[in-house]
């Protein structure tokens, strides 16, 4: 007999592969400020994406845009600081390394109480409470009556989970401003003052 041709052949098939899909990095971010992952599907072959963004049990507000055949942009803006999970689907798949965790930070929930009056030669405490403000590095410069003196403080943990400790010693009569930096950002209402008294 001859070939029949079937209506609507040939049919065609398309293979696709998560596992190609190329996230950009972006782990740390900035309350407030715009965070923007760039995707690569164009390896994968054909198919759609989808993105959502959690943090806290809540739905983060983003916006998945394609800015060329295959390449896409995700976009959102932490309002609060902690742990951002982006979720993404590929032909409703999981893309392999999903959820994409980006840590936020704010320097503005620091909280810094210390010993404002020390007396000079008497190790002096300082406790900076970062507890609200998300995972972040706490560093401490201190500047002292004496110019070009090295009034270095050592910044431990503490007990407490989130609490750093900052110790110093007073060596001279005079105020002691202490700059302290989160994740790089200086912490509100900072510089800190301590007086030392003889």
């Amino acid at each position: 007999k001859d070939d029949v041709v079937i209506n609507g052949s040939p049919f065609i098939s398309h293979a696709y592969d998560p596992r190609q899909i190329q996230v950009s990095d972006q782990s740390k971010a900035k309350i407030r400020e715009m965070v923007e992952i760039q995707i690569d599907t164009t390896k994968a072959g054909r198919g759609t994406l989808g993105g959502e963004v959690r943090s806290n049990g809540r739905t983060i507000h983003s916006q998945l845009t394609a800015t060329q055949p295959g390449l896409y942009s995700l976009r959102y803006t932490p309002d609060r600081p902690g742990q951002y999970f982006t979720n993404l689907r590929f032909n409703k798949e999981d893309v392999p390394g999903s959820p994409y965790i980006c840590t936020v930070a704010s320097a503005e929930e620091v909280l810094v109480k210390g010993e404002e009056l020390v007396p000079v030669g008497r190790r002096a405490l300082w406790g900076i409470d970062t507890s609200r403000a998300g995972d972040g590095e706490v560093t401490v410069k201190i500047a002292g009556p004496r110019k070009g003196a090295d009034y270095a403080g050592s910044v431990t943990p503490s007990d407490q989970d989130k609490v750093t400790n900052v110790e110093y010693l007073p060596s001279d009569v005079g105020q002691y401003d202490f700059l302290v930096l989160f994740d790089g950002e200086p912490v509100k209402q900072t510089p800190f003052v301590s007086h030392a008294y003889d």
